[in-house]
């Protein structure tokens, strides 16, 4: 893989796939992995320039996922697929005068119960289907505080409410921070 930045998020799915029973992409320009019936983030691509963009769906075997492109493809290379850009997300935190502070907090994912809340909030922004929360029980458990601690599911409160998720992905001496 030639992008450095790509290569926490590689190691994260090939970790994820030994604990899914996931496979490795086995296309001639296409690394990752694809690990999971449900969950488009657990079923990520990595595109060199000679892949297409429909090839490199066509190797998600009609899953959901992501597929990291080398470049930004042509209309007549994407056909009917549509390519989404995630950039950054912004959010206003200032409140009207009249409320009162909302009571915020963020924490790891050490309970079942945490984990629910974090998946609920999770699933909210990916669509994921709930089938995908036992999966990520597996990954909580191989990769979390009660695993090898290379994975640190994060959930924010806002009065006592789940409201945002993240993960930090530990190798190598290196964290992948993921928010979702």
């Amino acid at each position: 893989m030639a992008e450095p930045l790509l290569e926490n998020p590689r190691f994260l799915m090939e970790r994820v796939a030994k604990i899914l029973g996931g496979g490795e992409a086995k296309q001639a320009g296409l690394a990752g992995f694809v690990n999971s019936e449900f969950d488009r983030f657990l079923n990520q691509l990595f595109a060199s320039r000679s892949v297409t963009p429909r090839d490199a769906t066509a190797a998600l075997q009609g899953r959901p996922g992501f597929v990291w492109l080398a470049e930004k493809p042509s209309a007549e290379e994407l056909g009917p697929l549509q390519v989404l850009e995630m950039v950054a997300m912004t959010a206003t935190t200032a409140q009207p005068p009249w409320r009162r502070p909302n009571q915020g907090e963020i924490g790891e994912v050490r309970s079942r119960d945490d984990l629910n809340g974090w998946f609920a909030v999770y699933s909210g922004v990916f669509g994921s289907d709930p089938k995908g929360r036992d999966e990520w029980g597996q990954i909580h458990d191989a990769l979390g505080p009660a695993g090898d601690g290379s994975l640190l599911l994060l959930l924010a409160r806002v009065d006592g409410s789940p409201a945002a998720t993240g993960a930090v992905f530990f190798h190598d001496g290196l964290a992948g921070l993921y928010c979702f």
